[in-house]
């Protein structure tokens, strides 16, 4: 079973930022790629996974997903430029 703990460890060899929070009835898994970069799988600065609670996030296809890497962001990118 994939934990949060994994998820951390791997976005904290990558340079991302994770958030897990309990909003309402979800519960939310959000991993930011670091600036200027964004997930090869997707091509997205940002992945989420959401469950209801009591229910967890998929933390096993956010890891999953976060395998492929990272990939540099070029060009006009309105994520890395508004911020």
């Amino acid at each position: 079973m994939t934990t949060l703990r994994q998820v951390k460890a791997l976005a904290k060899k990558l340079g991302a930022k994770v958030e897990d929070d309990k909003i309402g009835h979800t519960h939310e898994c959000r991993v930011e790629a670091p600036h200027r970069k964004h997930w090869a799988e997707g091509d997205v600065h940002e992945l989420i996974a959401n469950a209801y609670i009591p229910w967890k996030p998929d933390y096993a296809d956010v890891l999953s997903r976060m395998g492929y890497g990272l990939s540099d962001c070029i060009g006009e990118c309105e994520w890395c430029d508004g911020e």
